[in-house]
């Protein structure tokens, strides 16, 4: 047991020097270490939101969809397929959300229920790569409703987690040197004028 509280003790002074764990009691101990870990979730916070809010800019816009290549998830044969909108003539449309792999070769494709019988077709081209998304409406009458398709989404939002990074380091040294030299800026006129 001394062994590993050894070997934690290490890791908070790596993480925050000014521990003096070995001066400390149990429950001074316990007290500085929740502060620590308070302020450690509230940095991780911070760097979520500031990626959240990137996520939000970064998205690529949905386009009009271009008819001759927007495609549509059709039951055929028993099987989900995948098919070209103008290849579509009222054929059972696939019920339900769900990943479908249709051929060994392809990386498959999935298909999500939206709100206001709105359907999103994502269809992967590997397991690494961005899908392309196509987006329509089923109406009453079974017809189907191209509404927008876009690509690029995985990108957009793993270049939003970079670039929280030197955003999220910028608001931590402001916090740990720029507003403590800039409250001593403030506070060296008061002590000469009391001098």
């Amino acid at each position: 047991l001394k062994t590993q509280l050894h070997y934690f003790w290490v890791f908070c002074w790596v993480f925050d020097p000014t521990y003096t764990v070995h001066s400390m009691n149990f429950r001074e101990f316990i007290t500085t270490l929740t502060i620590d870990l308070i302020k450690f979730a509230l940095w991780i916070a911070l760097y979520v939101a500031i990626a959240f809010a990137l996520i939000e800019r970064t998205q690529p816009t949905p386009r009009p969809p271009i008819l001759e290549r927007f495609f549509v998830c059709i039951i055929q044969d028993g099987a989900p397929q995948r098919i070209l909108f103008k290849q579509y003539h009222h054929q059972p449309l696939c019920p339900e959300t769900k990943y479908y792999q249709q051929d060994e070769d392809s990386g498959g494709f999935s298909l999500v229920a939206l709100p206001k019988n709105v359907w999103q077709l994502e269809m992967h081209t590997d397991s690494m790569g961005d899908p392309y998304v196509y987006q329509y409406r089923i109406e009453n009458n079974g017809t189907i409703t191209p509404l927008a398709t876009w690509h690029g989404g995985n990108v957009a939002r793993m270049m939003a987690y970079l670039m929280a990074i030197p955003l999220w380091l910028f608001a931590y040294l402001w916090v740990k040197f720029g507003f403590r030299l800039w409250k001593r800026a403030f506070r060296q006129p008061e002590s000469a004028s009391n001098q």
